[in-house]
């Protein structure tokens, strides 16, 4: 008997515990809007953390690929979120992007690492059918100086 009460106190404490923390993660899993417009000149990401405003003529590379965000964890580094985004790599002397990219969560703890050869992410991509994905790589060819 005694062990069906103590199981059924920690399946209540369980269970209020659970209510307690799903608001605080999905507070911290909520990002804040963004937008992103590609055009003739460039592509611009706008978010709360700022408006990221890129010439064609100021990218070396843009490319489609998962934002490295780390947070240090006793001796080594996981992952909080796992997101796609825009990456670019700036010519010589272009200015360099925030540090966090449009649509990033506002209340992330960690860094953001660029990629090897300097990639840097600009542009947080939500969830996308594949047909949206096509699209967004050829708009952004499309546009893409010669």
């Amino acid at each position: 008997m005694a062990l069906f009460v103590v199981s059924g106190v920690c399946a209540l404490f369980a269970f209020i515990t659970v209510l307690i923390h799903l608001p605080v993660l999905a507070f911290l899993h909520r990002t804040a809007g963004w937008s992103l417009k590609v055009g003739p000149q460039g592509f611009e990401a706008v978010s709360t953390a700022g408006r990221h405003e890129l010439r064609w003529s100021d990218l070396d590379k843009v490319s489609i690929a998962e934002i490295d965000g780390r947070v240090k964890f006793f001796s080594g580094k996981i992952h909080l979120h796992r997101y796609t985004g825009i990456h670019v790599k700036l010519v010589k002397g272009a200015k360099r992007p925030h540090a966090r990219p449009a649509g990033w969560p506002t209340l992330y703890p960690g860094s953001i690492v660029a990629r090897q050869g300097k990639m840097v992410p600009v542009c947080v991509l939500g969830p996308m059918m594949d047909q949206q994905t096509a699209d967004l790589k050829d708009a952004l060819s499309a546009c893409r100086r010669p």
